[in-house]
């Protein structure tokens, strides 16, 4: 299963196209889009303002609150109580409609003031928001110094109804030191400006406690680039990757905590 998200603030409007169809060639024709959000550290699902065809959902960021309020996932079921009753002290894995290989894909079309836009994809996965962890990311690679603009938007979905803060790091590797802190919160879209001394080849984001999708876009002349970080281990092309990833975020614990 897949969760959806969509990017809002003041200078960003965003539009998610999330297909009927998936990659085995099957189409949902009964498929629904639901929204769910947090109300008194419970979820609750509502039907979202959303516009369709026959191939696809479309979300237009503007008509659904801000970035902070609400996900959205699709199903089976006709009935929003139902759906409901399902959701509420965590999220559920309600369906597997999106369980395809390769990955079932949306499309998050990022738009400026100025017109300018990027697209990418919004999904995150269900067996992601059941997990607790860091992320480790380096900020030179998908970020770029000589732009007008670079912004951060770290997404977390996590499993409970929770609103809970926590620290996004950005270390200088070969100094072994903090460049500097920010907050963030879960269930959240969290937005930062970052600045040019956060973006070097030794710099790298860490997120503590809480895993997320950090989404990097880099604007000039309201010409906007835009990628989503990867795993560390996805780069490493070794059979004791995860046991040297695991090695470095321990490097980058103690630096946080020393």
């Amino acid at each position: 299963m897949n969760f959806f998200f969509h990017i809002h603030n003041q200078e960003y409007n965003s539009r998610v196209s999330i297909p009927k169809f998936n990659n085995f060639s099957e189409y949902g024709k009964d498929l629904k889009l639901f929204k769910l959000l947090i109300k008194n550290q419970k979820w609750f699902v509502e039907r979202p303002n959303y516009e369709e065809n026959k191939e696809f959902f479309f979300i237009e960021s503007h008509k659904n609150c801000n970035n902070s309020e609400g996900i959205y996932f699709i199903g089976f079921s006709k009935n929003y109580n139902e759906v409901d009753n399902k959701f509420k002290n965590k999220l559920v894995d309600f369906e597997n409609f999106t369980n395809t290989d390769p990955e079932f894909r949306s499309n998050l079309r990022v738009m400026n003031k100025g017109g300018g836009f990027a697209s990418y994809q919004s999904e995150y996965p269900f067996s992601m928001t059941m997990k607790q962890g860091s992320i480790l990311s380096s900020t030179s690679s998908l970020a770029n110094k000589d732009s007008e603009k670079n912004m951060l938007f770290f997404v977390n979905i996590f499993a409970k109804p929770i609103k809970e803060k926590f620290s996004i790091y950005f270390v200088n590797y070969e100094k072994k030191e903090i460049v500097s802190k920010r907050e963030a919160v879960t269930n959240e879209v969290n937005f930062y400006r970052l600045e040019k001394e956060e973006i070097d080849k030794n710099i790298f984001l860490y997120s503590q406690n809480f895993l997320g999708i950090p989404v990097f876009i880099s604007e000039k002349n309201f010409h906007i680039s835009m990628e989503h970080t990867h795993p560390p281990h996805e780069y490493v092309h070794s059979n004791d990757r995860f046991t040297l990833i695991n090695n470095l975020k321990d490097e980058f614990n103690k630096i946080i905590n020393s």
